[in-house]
């Protein structure tokens, strides 16, 4: 599905009337003078074309959800052009046993989605940020830093470009980075120092949750937390503490075992011994199974409830018991 294994009756760059200055030049074309893909449904099922119904199955969603990525196209030179669409498609299809195929088109997508708008411009983005995450293990220091780059770039977030969902995957994506030896410190510092609670894509869809998120996922590397510029001290627990305050019960087990963390980690001891006890009651019997046996350590002194104190005592049992 790369470009380079486009085959010759696929290509559409002449068909589109695409033209780049000459065959060097890479340009973005968006083209408005086609015919409405979806006005194909009816002539396809009309004349039982049950070959073009096929291919409208498989694409209902691009169709429906970002229209625009079928008739954005990259013209790379005057023989060859890629759709959105098909760099979308392009990276579901990355081969498991081939974790970096040449032809995948990463800089030609993030120079199209600058075509798009609105919700559109949200989905395909998450879909790039979604795929990033769990390619960019595999991927070249080089390509995953630059589109790290580019996706947190203000250029990229402002305005609504980037939803606050998909600046958590990014969020992810750079915690996985930390740490890793072909990663040049000084451009995750750069990358790094656009997170915190600041960042501008946290206004579009930045509920509490995802904010939440997105402080606990910044306070698991000291990497990523320094970058993000949070304060020493209590002041990155106490926005973290009123975010939780805002979710309704059930709350995910994840944030309050992340919440109780962090004020480990900050050295909120004060803090603890009035919360610890009261936010462990709020977790299910499952719920206390994401606890660490390192954590009940510090958390058992905080503890006084006898059936609270057993089921604590029970996850580290099974983590040391011989």
């Amino acid at each position: 599905m790369a470009l380079a294994m486009h085959h010759t009756e696929q290509e559409l760059g002449w068909a589109v009337n695409l033209a780049t200055r000459d065959d060097t030049t890479a340009q973005t074309f968006h083209h408005r003078d086609g015919a409405d893909p979806a006005s194909l449904y009816r002539p396809a099922a009309f004349t039982h074309d049950l070959g073009t119904q096929h291919v409208l199955h498989a694409v209902a969603p691009i169709l429906h959800r970002t229209p625009t990525a079928l008739e954005t196209y990259h013209g790379v030179d005057r023989q060859h052009s890629l759709s959105l669409a098909h760099a979308l498609v392009c990276l579901l299809y990355r081969p498991a046993n081939e974790p970096w195929p040449p032809g995948v088109p990463y800089v030609e997508t993030l120079r199209m989605l600058q075509n798009l708008t609105g919700d559109e411009r949200l989905l395909a983005a998450d879909i790039l940020g979604r795929h990033l995450l769990h390619a960019a293990t595999d991927l070249p220091a080089n390509t995953v830093i630059d589109i790290l780059d580019h996706m947190t770039s203000p250029q990229f977030t402002r305005a609504g470009g980037l939803s606050a969902s998909a600046w958590l995957v990014l969020a992810q994506c750079v915690h996985e980075l930390a740490g890793r030896p072909d990663i040049p410190h000084d451009q995750l510092s750069r990358i790094t120092r656009r997170f915190g609670p600041r960042a501008p894509a946290l206004n579009t869809g930045g509920d509490p949750l995802t904010r939440l998120l997105c402080l606990l996922t910044e306070a698991q590397t000291s990497t990523m937390w320094h970058g993000a510029d949070h304060p020493p001290g209590e002041a990155a627990l106490t926005e973290a503490s009123t975010l939780l305050e805002r979710l309704p019960h059930p709350r995910p087990p994840q944030v309050t075992v992340g919440l109780l963390r962090l004020a480990r980690d900050v050295g909120a001891d004060d803090w603890l011994a009035l919360h610890a006890e009261p936010l462990l009651e709020t977790l299910t019997v499952d719920g206390l199974q994401r606890l660490r046996p390192t954590d009940i350590d510090w958390l058992q002194p905080l503890v006084r409830d006898e059936a609270l104190l057993d089921e604590l005592n029970l996850v580290t049992r099974r983590w040391r018991q011989r």
